[in-house]
């Protein structure tokens, strides 16, 4: 499965026969004064990620488990101190609900993009349980009967909910409940477990349902609400349930009215219970976390540190509840040892970010921009320090980074269904650069005159603005449905190649004229051109196209390749027939001539994650550095031979 943002593919999982680090240390001072290869890839950073859900294990308060949109199931048994990344039992990068067994907590299911897990041994090692049924369904609400281990509910992503009494080995769709609406959350009633609630969306009335037959039939139960992100049983009155959908309500009657709390504190997110000590409780926000000490009626600030910081989960310890960890929606783990009085970051072993852009700044060696889903940050000195840039919004999701090659402060984003940012101080300000009212993809600064950027839109082709942002006017390509990446011309200043879905452009960066450039009705993925005037155009579906002409013929280039999807393409600035390509099914591929036959060199990247974005450094060409869909950013040194595994 795929899909596209600002000129990255966003990919399926790759299920690879390779070995997993997790070093944190870049390129080291020998190996970039002798020039030596790595002998794998190695992680960078940086740390954190966006964080979908936290369970702590019921009678182990040092056992924590964590999952992450991106980065997979991670595992810490310090109270969150450090974790580790499960793998490769888990091969699916989405975690989206974690569910232990009150009544046997050495059983334990993980619901993912796709299908279901379940560990026996308290999350140490996992098995898919899902069969035929579930493996291809994306899992979005766990729930383990209270007091039978083996009876478990999932919810599949609109196609309904499933129930096993066998632990997973079997699945009965409830055909009659909801139908295909959208659950996120089945709390389970513990002293009457055939009562279950459930949050609704794609149905009407949306809101909260119950069932009172164990989950065969339900019925609404009287809170209409858009989206339930959130849905809390108390653990010491069962009549009491939390609902978070941005507002925050209450019921105290086994959900036959419900009453609007916390009004005042930005928008709810989740929420989380004080099992000892009922009155308890605590709710994650767009802006920081928040806590109530008699059961909602009022709420302040839980800790200054994370005060606007979006959390969108809170795990709670149920034998030791001053512990909280906070799963951020950008910035990883926070843990409070005080009841949230103070915070403390926590992201040892976790890289969750999603890299979807990388850009360097063209000055110094190992310095570039890197951003994603709801993060954007800077790498300097070669080594590992990152310093995170303030988002021009809080909802940004950065497709594309340009940065102006005589002053690396000034950098554009490009931000889908939005407009592009501009900043002239390194992020600490930003300002609205146009254009307004498309969607944007790709971003280009001019080398030769860099206040000339063109962007790529989907609905109004190519927009080029020659003052730097302020003004802007079309470049052509107009009628084309959607602009995905560009490529200089290496042997022609001013000549442009475009990607788009119905193949390839050539024309120049005024906009004057444009003419096909074969591959017509493929979509064009990536583009890179050698210094010797080679094309290579990774396609949607077809594989590795070459083109020694500008485009006019076109030769297959996947001897060796597995996968028609290719995702990214680099070339050896030292030497043109070096270069590395990534693919959807077999991760990255090594070629020393040309193209002509590839070499896997995935070792160092967990097999779950998928590659974004190849880039070799300017400044130091030895070194290859790799985006990925879940884990941060990799570097590898190639060296002159290819790596075999």
């Amino acid at each position: 499965m795929t899909k596209r943002l600002g000129g990255v593919v966003i990919l399926s999982p790759l299920v690879l026969a390779v070995s997993i680090t997790w070093s944190r240390d870049g390129p080291t001072s020998d190996a970039d004064s002798t020039g030596e290869s790595a002998a794998q890839w190695t992680a960078i950073g940086p740390g954190g990620g966006y964080v979908e859900c936290v369970a702590f294990h019921p009678v182990k308060p040092k056992e924590v488990l964590c999952g992450t949109n991106g980065g997979g199931l991670l595992r810490s048994t310090n109270r969150g101190a450090s974790w580790a990344r499960m793998g490769p039992d888990i091969i699916w990068p989405y975690v989206t609900c974690i569910s232990f067994s009150t009544s046997d907590p050495s059983i334990v299911y993980a619901g993912a993009g796709y299908g279901i897990y379940k560990s026996t041994n308290g999350g140490r090692t996992w098995i898919a349980s899902g069969g035929t049924v579930l493996d291809s369904d994306g899992i979005y609400a766990v729930a383990v009967h209270p007091k039978t281990p083996l009876t478990v509910y999932v919810e599949t992503g609109g196609h309904g909910i499933y129930k096993s009494v066998d632990g997973g080995k079997s699945w009965k769709w409830l055909e009659n409940a909801l139908g295909y609406g959208w659950v996120r959350e089945l709390p389970i009633d513990s002293l009457n477990p055939k009562v279950m609630y459930a949050g609704v969306t794609d149905v009407e009335p949306q809101g909260v349902y119950k069932s009172a037959d164990a989950g065969e039939t339900w019925s609404h139960a009287g809170l209409v609400a858009e989206a339930i992100t959130d849905l809390v049983m108390s653990p010491n009155a069962s009549n009491t349930v939390f609902a978070a959908c941005g507002k925050l309500y209450r019921s105290t009657d086994a959900c036959a009215t419900w009453g609007e709390i916390a009004q005042g504190i930005p928008d709810v997110l989740g929420v989380a219970l004080d099992a000892q000590r009922p009155g308890i409780a605590y709710a994650a926000t767009e802006a920081g976390v928040c806590k109530t000490l008699d059961s909602g009626d009022s709420w302040a600030v839980a800790g200054m540190q994370l005060k606007n910081l979006p959390v969108k989960t809170l795990g709670l310890s149920a034998s030791n509840p001053s512990t909280i960890c906070a799963g951020s929606c950008a910035d990883g783990i926070f843990l409070s040892h005080d009841e949230a009085a103070s915070w403390t970051i926590s992201n040892k072993g976790l890289c969750a970010h999603q890299v979807w852009a990388l850009s360097f700044d063209g000055k110094s060696a190992g310095t570039f921009y890197a951003g994603g889903r709801l993060w954007l940050a800077r790498r300097t000195n070669r080594g590992s320090a990152w310093r995170t840039i303030r988002l021009p919004a809080f909802d940004s999701l950065i497709a594309d980074i340009a940065v102006h090659p005589d002053d690396p402060e000034t950098i554009y984003l490009s931000v889908p269904s939005y407009v592009v940012h501009k900043t002239t101080d390194g992020g600490a300000t930003w300002r609205i650069a146009g254009p307004r009212g498309c969607t944007l993809d790709p971003l280009l600064i001019d080398p030769h005159h860099p206040d000339t950027v063109l962007v790529g839109t989907t609905e109004r082709g190519i927009m080029r603005s020659s003052d730097g942002g302020r003004v802007w006017v079309s470049a052509g390509l107009s009628k084309v449905d959607e602009i995905i990446c560009f490529a200089l011309d290496s042997t022609s200043p001013g000549r442009l190649f475009v990607g788009t879905t119905d193949g390839l452009w050539k024309g120049t960066i005024d906009g004057s004229t444009w003419s096909r450039a074969g591959l017509a009705s493929l979509a064009i993925n990536c583009m890179a051109s050698s210094s010797n005037g080679i094309l290579y155009a990774g396609t949607r579906g077809q594989g590795l196209r070459r083109s020694d002409d500008a485009g006019r013929t076109w030769i297959d280039a996947n001897t060796g390749l597995e996968g028609g999807c290719v995702s990214a393409i680099a070339i050896d600035p030292r030497n043109w027939s070096n270069l590395s390509v990534a693919t959807v099914q077999g991760g990255i591929y090594r070629s020393t001539n040309g193209g002509a036959t590839w070499t896997p060199m995935n070792d160092g990247i967990p097999p779950m994650l998928s590659t974004t974005v190849l880039k070799f450094d300017p400044q130091d060409p030895g070194t290859l550095y790799a985006g990925t869909e879940g884990g941060g950013i990799y570097w590898i040194r190639p060296g002159a031979q290819p790596q075999r595994e």
